[in-house]
C-alpha cells in the first residue's frame, strides 16, 4: 500500500512539474494540457533519468530521478514565464474541469 501511495505522490509531483510546459504546448485543448501533464511528466522525467544514467554521470537512483525532475521543473518554469497569472486565472475559472 505504501508503494502505491509513493507512486501516486511521485506521479502528481511529475505532473505539477510538467504542467506549465503542457499548458504552453497544448494551449488549444479545453483543459490546456492538464490531462496530458501526468503522462508528459512521467515521460520527461523517465527520459531524463534514462539520459542521466546513459551518460554515466550518476547511476540510476533516486538522485537521478530528482535531478531529472529538477530539470523538467526548470524547463517548465522557463516555458511559463510571463504566463503564470494566465495559468492561475485558468485554474481558478475551470477548477471543476481540473478536478
Amino acid at each position: 500500500m505504501l508503494a502505491a501511495l509513493s507512486w501516486l505522490l511521485a506521479l502528481e509531483l511529475f505532473a505539477l512539474a510538467s504542467y506549465p510546459l503542457a499548458y504552453r504546448v497544448f494551449s488549444r485543448l479545453p483543459d490546456r494540457g492538464w490531462a496530458l501533464s501526468k503522462p508528459l511528466g512521467l515521460l520527461l522525467v523517465g527520459l531524463g533519468t534514462w539520459g542521466i544514467g546513459l551518460s554515466h554521470v550518476i547511476v540510476n537512483s533516486r538522485l537521478s530521478v530528482a535531478l531529472a525532475l529538477g530539470i523538467v521543473a526548470l524547463l517548465s518554469w522557463r516555458a511559463a514565464r510571463g504566463r503564470s497569472a494566465e495559468m492561475r486565472a485558468f485554474l481558478r475559472a475551470h477548477l471543476n474541469l481540473v478536478l
